[in-house]
């Protein structure tokens, strides 16, 4: 837990970077949802944590993340959004080769939970920035 909504992108980080996957699941709450990249939805802690867990063991075993920016936006008294800006490199490509870095962003819905002792991520999604993209309008 934590008494400062902000605080969990650094605790998500260094989470991640000691690749301590019990301490990151810690984060959210027991009923938390997490949707990844590339679309896979996980809907509990702990479903959370061994997601992290594999890909932890494997393509994330040497990464560091970094967090660049931290947005936050209030959305109702205990409610906030957290946009978490995110540059990770050394992570591994599906063979095992080394990947370039990616940079992103984290949205984190998070509640204040005072009988708990702080806030915890109730939402996660997270999504890579892919450079040179742009989406065309709709008419």
């Amino acid at each position: 837990m934590t008494s400062d909504p902000t605080e969990l992108a650094d605790r998500f980080a260094d989470a991640w970077n000691s690749h301590d996957m019990g301490a990151l699941a810690g984060l959210f709450e027991d009923a938390a949802r997490f949707v990844n990249v590339v679309g896979m939805f996980w809907r509990s802690r702990e479903e959370i944590r061994q997601a992290h867990a594999f890909s932890h063991e494997s393509m994330f075993r040497n990464s560091t993340l970094a967090v660049k920016a931290v947005e936050n936006t209030a959305l109702a008294p205990g409610v906030v959004a957290v946009h978490v800006h995110w540059h990770l490199e050394g992570h591994l490509g599906p063979t095992g080769e080394p990947e370039q870095p990616r940079d992103g962003v984290l949205l984190l819905v998070a509640r204040e939970t005072p009988q708990n002792g702080g806030w915890q991520i109730a939402v996660a999604q997270n999504t890579d920035a892919i450079p040179g993209v742009v989406t065309i309008p709709q008419r």
